[in-house]
């Protein structure tokens, strides 16, 4: 039997502890670094990372959740921080990758001679 739990430590470092077998005495307790993907966006940062990833400016998602832009860059900042990236380009693959956005493929276009 295992049981996963998920805790913040100091530092606002996440960490996966797991606990194998916590009915025999002497129960074994690994503690193991999250991945930074792992560290979970709240519902409104992935709202807000979503939006700007489709391309709005920060105040159009500001008025479009009826926040304040301070609020919003807020949301952005704190994404940012917990998914280590640092640029637009980077934000839209995060999005693309964990459908915050549709992304349909533009299909090969052929030029003519």
């Amino acid at each position: 039997m295992k049981i996963l739990l998920q805790i913040t430590i100091e530092d606002n470092k996440r960490v996966l502890i797991e606990v194998v077998d916590p009915s025999q005495e002497g129960a074994v307790v690994i503690a193991v670094p999250m991945k930074k993907d792992q560290n979970a966006l709240t519902r409104r940062e992935r709202r807000v990372v979503g939006l700007l990833a489709e391309g709005m400016l920060v105040r159009e998602v500001a008025k479009s959740l009826n926040l304040s832009v301070k609020t919003a860059e807020a949301h952005l900042s704190n994404a940012h921080r917990k998914l280590d990236i640092h640029n637009r380009a980077q934000l839209v693959q995060y999005a693309v990758q964990h459908h915050l956005i549709e992304f349909e493929p533009v299909p090969d276009v052929v030029l003519a001679d």
